[in-house]
């Protein structure tokens, strides 16, 4: 892929699952990252002076679907782009949209950069969950989580 993007000298950008992450911040749980194993993907990324288009939506695209500790949150999928494909997208967004059946959630890819219409819903604490006995083990198993990388993904 890098000698192919050596010879473009138009604008380009890839979508998609990369499998690999470019920050510490893009994973929570498991192993830590070590540096030479996603070195391919952010080598690539600086030699060909590529940016991150960014998100909006949850942290993470991928998760082990396990519990508690086990529990493993990254962001593979996103959204990568040359500076003059960013010049002519300059609002351009990747969205990540809610899983369903799967492991991975879809990313959408909007060049217009429209936010969405409508105003986004507020948490709302409900009585009932105190109710459930259910509900403090959850919070309880909650806490226990050993989550490094963004703070998006801890619990304090």
């Amino acid at each position: 892929m890098a000698s192919n993007a050596d010879s473009f000298s138009a604008l380009w950008a890839v979508v998609g699952d990369f499998n690999d992450i470019f920050y510490d911040r893009d994973k929570c749980g498991g192993n830590i990252v070590k540096t030479s194993s996603s070195r391919g993907l952010t080598h690539f990324r600086d030699t060909q002076r590529l940016v991150d288009l960014g998100f909006q939506g949850s942290p993470d695209t991928w998760r082990n679907g396990r519990q508690s500790n086990a529990l493993i949150m990254e962001r593979l999928d996103r959204g990568i782009a040359n500076g003059l494909w960013r010049l002519l997208f300059p609002r351009a967004t990747i969205t990540h949209c809610t899983r369903h059946a799967s492991d991975q959630s879809p990313i959408l890819l909007n060049t217009a950069g429209e936010k969405p219409t409508g105003t986004p819903r507020s948490f709302r604490f409900e009585l009932v969950w105190v109710q459930d006995p259910s509900s403090h083990q959850a919070v309880k198993d909650a806490g226990k989580w050993n989550c490094q990388g963004s703070p998006t993904f801890q619990l304090t």
